[in-house]
């Protein structure tokens, strides 16, 4: 329509498939139906699809089964999240939750490997147009895009019953929020954040430590650099995001395992991988529990 801005037409969008759907946009309608379309006749062929990854001995049958019966929240479906859960579902995750309020834009292209000009020609929001995407790369991944603003509340039921979090979002009163949320709900989650080119990794278990016990204090809004303010490479987003992936695969095939090795065999501890794209190098750094942290000490909770 005449004088009618893009970003408004992304509004518009936004706000028509909500009325359609709700905030919760299923893409494959029920459980029934998505496991009448995995028929007898295509198991044979889908054994083979894994079967690189299944000679592994970290992985096996064992962890492919495990894979297939997970579930995932993905928070913020950005450069992040999107190259995510596209390892995921390749990788045969059963259950995959896309959750992003923001529409797919151009500027989006240069780092998030998972859309298309077609998406930003149309402001299709992120959360869908990754379903859609997905569908594509792995039919048998049950996709739950949720088009929604995440607060303090609808946090705690977006992260439900599922097995792990994993950090796409882009700012720190987001992360904060996922930080309480999971610590309540006793849910694993994986923080990542990506700056130029250089980017963090860090594995958060519900004994913790946790996100308030590496920065005691969230920065206040606008005083912290970002990728908008100070740019982004987009081998920075690749590398930190497949980082992000294999830790979660490893904690989703083998949770005891995993556990064990990220606390430091029990010691309280975490360790927080650090990146730079451009040495390019990856260190690991030992993170310690904070004993009087308000979160994963006391579980007091003050953004819920």
């Amino acid at each position: 329509m005449p004088g009618t801005k893009k970003g408004d037409n992304a509004s518009m969008l936004v706000q028509s498939r909500r009325r359609e759907h709700g905030n919760y946009v299923p893409f494959c309608s029920t459980q029934t139906a998505h496991s009448a379309f995995v028929s007898n006749e295509r198991a044979a062929l889908e054994e083979s699809r894994y079967i690189r990854q299944e000679m592994l001995p970290q992985i096996g049958t064992a962890g492919q089964a495990a894979l297939a019966q997970a579930r995932v929240a993905l928070v913020g479906m950005g450069a992040l999240g999107s190259l995510s859960a596209s390892v995921l579902a390749r990788s045969g995750v059963g259950h995959l939750r896309l959750i992003d309020r923001d529409v797919v834009s151009l500027s989006n292209l240069q780092r998030c490997a998972l859309y298309t000009e077609a998406d930003a020609r149309t402001a299709t929001p992120k959360a869908l147009a990754a379903a859609a995407h997905l569908s594509a790369i792995n039919s048998t991944t049950m996709l739950e895009p949720h088009v929604v603003d995440v607060s303090s509340k609808n946090v705690l039921e977006l992260l439900a019953d599922v097995d792990l979090v994993l950090d796409g979002s882009d700012t720190f009163e987001l992360r904060y929020l996922i930080n309480e949320a999971a610590d309540k709900l006793s849910v694993p989650w994986l923080y990542t954040g990506v700056l130029g080119m250089l980017g963090i990794v860090m594995p958060i278990l519900p004994q913790g430590p946790c996100l308030r016990c590496l920065f005691s204090q969230a920065p206040a809004p606008g005083s912290y650099p970002t990728c908008t303010t100070d740019g982004i490479l987009a081998t920075t987003v690749r590398i930190a995001a497949n980082v992000e992936a294999s830790l979660a695969i490893k904690y989703l095939v083998d949770r005891e395992s995993f556990s064990s090795e990220i606390s430091g065999g029990g010691t309280g501890n975490s360790t927080l991988y650090q990146l730079d794209s451009w040495s390019p190098s990856l260190d690991r750094i030992t993170v310690e529990k904070d004993r009087g942290c308000p979160v994963c000490g006391a579980h007091r909770y003050t953004l819920l």
